[in-house]
């Protein structure tokens, strides 16, 4: 990560009126919870919980009405083709906290725990309901 340890400012504005960015990452844990200490942007993050093999739920501390984009990451410097996959989001227009759920692989694709691995994931929120003109 360009920049070393560098934690987002939350809420950061966007260049869009209405919209913020979330930006986090974590150390995977093996079969546990990651640390609270390994997570960066916990301005935007109220939990990290692993669910399961190589799935983690991400609790946001805002609310949204939509997500209108995101992106995962896995840190691969074993050189592996390891990924990360993320889905499932609720609470958009629900005003509740948005969540969301990042997937570890392992290269053929199948859901996997790895211990030590950044896991990096961003969203850009939409806060306000725009009227149409």
């Amino acid at each position: 990560m360009a920049g070393g340890n560098v934690e987002a400012k939350w809420p950061r504005p966007s260049f869009n009126e209405g919209e913020n960015d979330c930006e986090m990452s974590f150390l995977t844990n093996g079969t546990s919870d990651p640390l609270v200490s390994s997570i960066r942007g916990r301005r935007c993050v109220a939990s990290i919980t692993r669910v399961s093999a190589g799935k983690f739920l991400v609790t946001c501390t805002m609310q949204a009405v939509s997500i209108v984009a995101s992106g995962p990451d896995l840190a691969d410097d074993a050189d592996d083709g390891a990924y990360a996959t993320m889905g499932s989001v609720t609470g958009e227009a629900s005003y509740s906290p948005i969540s969301f759920f990042v997937f570890t692989r392992n290269s053929g694709g199948t859901k996997t725990d790895f211990t030590g691995r950044r896991v990096s994931a961003w969203a850009v929120m939409k806060t306000t309901q725009v009227s149409p003109a």
